[in-house]
């Protein structure tokens, strides 16, 4: 078959899922079956509205609705919401996404078998001031986290060494140094993670890095109760991190991420694919549809910020001209390691090495003080006007809630794996979006750097087929995370934390 009749025969089958199977979930079909209904009239049961992008319909009254229906039932609709409980945090939208994820979380794993021995809902409230405890102290360390640093130099770091050691790693096998090791392996020989030398270790390894979050935020009198120290646990372990790691290191579930990029080019687009789309019972996944929103609002912002600094040179002078009193914080934004990142991304020194030399001597006098603090101000501008604000956190929080209960339902079961067809279809998808957007986001600047299109994208996927090496990558951002919010336990081990703890009361 050839190669245009193979790519016409896979885009007659994109057109097909996304008209059926696709729109049922994670790129298998689903009919409506006897079972399906009853799922359905389960979910009505909660007040639970499926769509494609679950919370994105739901307004805030429905939100409210379902908090007062699980947490406080017998309280009036009269009395405010957070005046009968406490708030986590600070912002409002943020603790209505917060109390939505755990009503369903005390309705899963408390109210199910805890209601079945006793009324009193005296354990249920204790839980609930646990969990506020923990996300204060969590709010908490958060606002002395570097997120400039982070999203600009440490970030790139790790993902840059991901990228070199998949490289690394694909040229070696099947060559004298690695003849008999597959992709995996050779991966895992280079850059060997404890959490993945076997099932075991690995969920050893995530409940040591939940129990060092817990001990480090929680105080000694509640360290000191087994019984809800280790509810805590089982809930930010089980519930939290393994799943999290799971079911985002699939490799068709990064895929049909990607392939749906191209149906959250605006909000004003998702809204109405929404409203049109509603009306079919378990519609488009909400991890996927509101992780390619996030990401499509992370690379458009990225976008207009290039554009924005191309035309701002009078800007820049300007605010040169002013005098600068203290020494520049952070470094020059050109000096950042984003930059390199991308530069290896796009093996710019290998396809251009001119123009990598020329772009690094052009970028010389954006390292002065004046204009490096001026485009330094500007950034971080930015990146707190459109990102790092309370929204995003809600955003994040609605979108844990949906990966966990699909419209507020029943916990979500394990998904069935798409065939090998349908895998292929949600490959083909992702790679016709990757391709036009490095054509639509570079142009002619992406031809100029050597960039081609259709073999970058492909590169790019091929990064992603292995869940043993997707999961390498997620493990090693969790890390980092964990690391950057509770430096504690890199010198200490959570064990030893809980003991001088609880010794010193």
């Amino acid at each position: 078959m050839s190669s245009v009749v193979h790519r016409k025969v896979l885009q007659d089958k994109v057109t097909f899922y996304k008209k059926g199977s696709l729109n049922s979930g994670v790129g298998h079909p689903r009919t409506k079956t006897a079972a399906n209904v009853g799922s359905h009239d389960k979910d009505k049961e909660y007040g639970s509205q499926r769509s494609s992008f679950g919370s994105e319909v739901e307004d805030n009254a429905s939100v409210e609705h379902l908090i007062r229906k699980i947490l406080i039932p017998n309280m009036g609709s009269l009395m405010l919401l957070f005046d009968a409980l406490p708030q986590p945090t600070a912002y409002p939208d943020v603790n209505l996404q917060w109390y939505a994820l755990v009503s369903l979380v005390v309705r899963e794993f408390i109210k199910s078998w805890y209601s079945k021995i006793s009324n009193d809902k005296d354990f249920v409230d204790e839980v609930i001031n646990i969990l506020v405890k923990i996300t204060r102290q969590v709010e908490s360390r958060l606002c002395d986290v570097d997120f400039e640093t982070f999203l600009l130099d440490t970030l790139p770091a790790v993902l840059d060494a991901h990228v070199a050691d998949y490289r690394l790693a694909k040229s070696r096998v099947n060559t004298a140094l690695m003849p008999n090791m597959s992709l995996d392996a050779a991966f895992h020989s280079i850059r060997p993670h404890p959490a993945l030398n076997d099932e075991e270790s690995e969920k050893g390894y995530l409940n040591v890095m939940g129990h060092g979050v817990l001990v480090l935020v929680l105080d000694e009198p509640d360290l000191s109760s087994e019984i809800l120290r280790s509810l805590a646990l089982r809930i930010i372990v089980d519930l939290g991190l393994t799943n999290l790691v799971d079911k985002l290191s699939e490799s068709w579930v990064i895929f049909e991420l990607i392939g749906k990029l191209n149906r959250a080019q605006s909000g004003a687009e998702i809204r109405t694919e929404l409203e049109t789309e509603t009306e079919t019972v378990g519609e488009i996944s909400t991890i996927k549809t509101q992780l390619s929103f996030l990401l499509t609002k992370i690379l458009s912002t990225a976008k207009n910020n290039v554009k924005l600094m191309s035309r701002s040179i009078g800007y820049i002078a300007s605010m040169s001209k002013s005098k600068v009193t203290t020494k520049m914080p952070n470094p020059p934004l050109v000096s950042r390691y984003i930059f390199p990142f991308f530069s290896h991304i796009l093996q710019l020194p290998m396809r251009r090495p001119l123009l990598h030399a020329t772009l690094q001597i052009l970028a010389v006098p954006f390292t002065t003080e004046y204009i490096a603090s001026a485009i330094n101000r500007m950034t971080s501008d930015k990146l707190h006007e459109y990102f790092l604000i309370p929204s995003t956190a809600a955003q994040f929080l609605k979108l844990f809630r949906n990966i966990l209960f699909p419209g507020n339902g029943r916990l979500m079961p394990a998904r069935e794996i798409p065939d090998s067809v349908q895998q292929q279809v949600l490959r083909a998808n992702a790679k016709e979006v990757l391709e036009g957007l490095l054509n639509h986001i570079n142009g002619k600047t992406y031809n100029i750097m050597g960039g081609k299109a259709a073999e970058d994208a492909e590169a790019v996927l091929q990064m992603f087929e292995s869940k043993l090496i997707n999961k390498h990558l997620l493990l090693s951002i969790l890390d980092l995370v964990i690391i950057e919010t509770f430096p504690e336990l890199k010198s200490d081990t959570p064990t030893n934390i809980l003991k001088a703890k609880l010794a010193s009361n």
